[in-house]
């Protein structure tokens, strides 16, 4: 038996049908188009093959005039739309909110609830105007028994709404029905704005968290507070524009007489400004800065970290919202495990295999010991010479005024970062950007104390780093030798008496008997597990 993704609700709908009802429409002025309840995409497919778009622009890096959201409830929905390729900008499509002006609605709500979903998109288009095609179960018209249904009645009446009846017209479709349908077809005209500039604007939500530093903030009260302020901006931007127009009338022959101090005001009468540029702008500065706040972002690895970077064009395409933006989270937990693993191993060869030479050419990162069926084990010593030029001069005659350069703060935060996944939390922050910038005031180079090691900077390019937590360090080289199956199988899960001779020896040369006692005594902190530390990487 064939299972049926999705509700009882769920009635894909006919090419027939579509063709009926959207005939007539001049699709070449259509540029901005939102299904909610898109199920498998049925509508989205039709709309794309009568716009004459193959390629379908989710993950293009060029402004598309043409532009199209789906909404769907069920994540087995959700999945097939994303892998069609399909924007999937919310979930429930009667919390959803948004700035974003769509020149149609086009709709197959679930039939149980028709006058709720068209009700809701009735609303979205109060904001700014466009139309609707809604197919309904045609009881919701004929039978109005609730007041919700007469509110509708009501609502369709005074935008004098096009109706029509199909009968049979899910009758040869995926699931079918010999339901009724009612086609409901109209225009929702753009309001009439009074002119008094951001009367009872309200500060909504953000006054929550106005005032308190984001390093104050939980993640969650972060996110809502950043969501909050683009609201806001929005708002503001969206008054700004329709006041300016609506002042413009009224002057003479349409010049202002006063000095407006507005960056760029005559750009919101040009041709080019259009309201879903705007909020396209706007997007675009906000997922940046999600993406750049320690809040949000911190805890990924630095691979992770710019290809979510390099998805903000996308993005852009999304509303910015808490349901987005959690969406986003959820997609980020899937990659987190392997992506820290990777981080973890990447730096454990950077710094032992990768850099192992010395002032003397001979390797000081690395100690090398017998690994289990392997010669060519090796782990890091407490202390390591890596090629970093930290330093730049900016005054060559004089020799004199070192100054930190990017590249280095990015290499000893990466660094930083793989201990902290390691660390659970145990040791206490310092603040490497803060520490680099005193090193740049005060010009200090040498014995610089950060998080988990001391740093030495030389002009010839060279840095010197010395672990601090040996404890910690000893867990980065048991992690990194796992993994690349240079320990037994058994490590710290057994005693050392209980080992093979062959065990013994590959632990005598890693680290002696004592030690591995201390390793087995705490194995809850030296056996390092991802996915258990989930919770803690965030």
């Amino acid at each position: 038996m064939i299972k049926l993704i999705g509700s009882e609700d769920y009635y894909p709908t006919p090419e027939k049908l579509l063709n009926e009802i959207t005939a007539g429409l001049e699709w070449n002025k259509i540029e901005s188009v939102l299904e909610p309840s898109a199920g498998k995409g049925n509508i989205a497919e039709f709309v794309f093959q009568e716009k004459k778009i193959t390629v379908k622009p989710r993950y293009t890096n060029i402004y598309q005039p043409f532009s199209l959201d789906c909404i769907e409830i069920e994540p087995e929905l959700q999945a097939i739309l994303r892998e069609k390729n399909f924007r999937v900008v919310h979930n429930d499509f009667l919390t959803f909110h948004t700035y974003k002006h769509y020149d149609l609605i086009i709709m197959n709500p679930p039939f149980s609830a028709g006058a709720k979903h068209l009700l809701k998109a009735i609303e979205i288009q109060q904001t700014s105007g466009g139309a609707i095609i809604c197919i309904l179960n045609a009881e919701t018209i004929r039978n109005p028994y609730t007041n919700e249904r007469k509110d509708l009645v009501q609502k369709l009446e005074d935008y004098n709404a096009g109706i029509e009846y199909y009968e049979n017209a899910f009758a040869n479709s995926e699931r079918p029905s010999d339901i009724e349908v009612a086609v409901v077809k109209f225009i929702v005209p753009e309001p009439k704005r009074e002119t008094f500039i951001f009367e009872n604007l309200r500060e909504k939500e953000y006054k929550e968290y106005e005032g308190r530093p984001p390093s104050e903030l939980a993640e969650s009260d972060f996110i809502k507070a950043i969501v909050a302020l683009y609201n806001r901006e929005i708002e503001y931007g969206l008054r700004l524009y329709h006041e300016y127009l609506d002042y413009e009338a009224y002057t003479l022959d349409n010049k202002s007489l006063i000095s407006f101090e507005v960056k760029d005001l005559e750009t919101l009468k040009s041709d080019t400004f259009t309201i879903n540029r705007y909020v396209r702008e706007v997007r675009q500065k906000y997922w940046y800065k999600l993406f750049k706040s320690p809040q949000f972002i911190g805890r990924l690895t630095s691979d992770l970290q710019h290809q979510y970077l390099s998805r903000i064009n996308e993005l852009v395409g999304y509303d910015f919202s808490y349901w987005n933006i959690k969406t986003l989270q959820a997609e980020i937990a899937k990659h987190i495990v392997s992506g820290v693993e990777e981080a973890i191993i990447k730096l454990f060869d950077e710094l032992s295999h990768k850099h192992y030479w010395d002032a003397d050419g001979v390797s000081g990162n690395i100690h090398y010991y017998n690994g289990w069926k392997t010669n060519s084990a090796y782990k890091i010593n407490k202390k390591v010479i890596i090629p970093l030029r930290v330093f730049r001069r900016w005054n060559a005659k004089y020799d004199w005024g070192y100054y930190p350069m990017h590249d280095g703060y990015g290499v000893l935060s990466d660094i930083e970062r793989v201990l902290n996944y390691l660390d659970n939390g145990e040791t206490p922050n310092v603040d490497l950007e803060n520490t680099l910038f005193a090193v740049q005031s005060t010009g200090q180079s040498q014995y610089i104390e950060c998080k988990y090691f001391i740093v030495t900077f030389y002009k010839k390019g060279t840095c010197h780093l010395t672990f601090t937590n040996e404890r910690l360090l000893k867990k980065f080289n048991i992690f990194g030798s796992q993994k690349k199956g240079w320990l037994p199988k058994g490590y710290a899960r057994k005693r050392y008496e209980e080992m093979t001779h062959e065990e013994q020896d590959v632990i005598e040369s890693f680290e002696g008997q004592q030690s591995y006692n201390e390793s087995l005594m705490d194995a809850q902190y030296y056996l390092f597990d991802v996915n258990a530390s989930l919770p803690m990487l965030g």
